[in-house]
């Protein structure tokens, strides 16, 4: 599969800016929230300006702010991170939510991640979901065939 160009890039970010700002607005609405509610719900992190612009749909919101935004709403990530045009995150966590212990692993992965430029971060982090989409494939496989009544070679007959 071709590389992505620039210009394809760039026209996705301003679709998925646009689709977001419409989602974040329909929601707040529904939700009735206000711009002021999210920049409270942030600790800080998301200011009034940020908002605006998402509203606007002028800009997209990353990953994190996303999630964010999605528990001041009180709406589901997964909605709220497609939305914003992050199938790829929506899918890992659709995947990932029945691994156990996946709150520390992204939180191990935030520390590991956070401190890298941009695009190799993108790079690592796509990689990451990729590893966990599998691992909750592989496991949900496992989980399917130890409950299918496959007890072993014999048949789950006992050997007498």
């Amino acid at each position: 599969m071709p590389a992505e160009t620039r210009d394809q890039r760039r026209a996705q970010r301003i679709e998925n800016a646009r689709r977001w700002g419409q989602w974040l607005t329909t929601a707040m609405a529904q939700e009735g929230i206000e711009p002021k509610d999210i920049i409270n719900g942030s600790d800080g992190t998301i200011d009034k300006g940020t908002v605006s612009h998402w509203m606007l749909g002028d800009y997209g919101a990353s990953p994190e702010n996303t999630l964010i935004v999605a528990r001041v709403l009180r709406r589901p990530p997964v909605e709220a991170l497609r939305a914003a045009g992050h199938d790829t995150v929506a899918d890992a966590i659709s995947s990932a939510a029945d691994i156990p212990g996946i709150e520390a692993l992204i939180a191990e992965a935030r520390k590991i991640l956070d401190p890298l430029p941009e695009d190799q971060r993108d790079q690592y982090t796509q990689d990451l979901l990729r590893q966990i989409r599998e691992t909750g494939r592989r496991m949900r496989h496992v989980n399917t065939r130890s409950n299918t009544g496959n007890e072993g070679e014999n048949g789950g007959q006992n050997a007498s």
